[in-house]
């Protein structure tokens, strides 16, 4: 599976990164010579999770439950449209266009 690097590592990066290397460790027996004569793999081999792994899974499992919009906030904004009571302000709404559009431009 390759990994694909889009800039420089920081130090701390780094040093995260060579921590979690050493924490993950894989393992594997010889195969026995019946093994080596039928092909198949050999049932002794191990793998080794790091805690950090088992935490981004449980945050995984956490953020599947979340929804991805909040409806309370939309019903709010439809409500205060349909009353006439909800304000745009031009100003602010032009300076998040160009605060987006500086970010898209990198």
């Amino acid at each position: 599976m390759p990994i694909e690097m889009t800039g420089p590592l920081s130090a701390q990066q780094n040093r995260n990164s060579t921590e979690e290397a050493k924490a993950v460790s894989v393992g594997r027996t010889q195969p026995t010579a019946a093994q080596q004569d039928n092909g198949r793999p050999s049932s002794a081999d191990t793998v080794t999770v790091t805690d950090i792994a088992n935490q981004l899974s449980a945050l995984d499992k956490k953020l599947q439950n979340v929804p991805v919009v909040d409806v309370q906030r939309i019903e709010q904004i439809r409500n205060a449209i349909d009353s006439g009571s909800y304000k745009i302000d031009p100003e602010q709404t032009a300076d998040k266009l160009v605060e987006f559009e500086l970010a898209m431009d990198g």
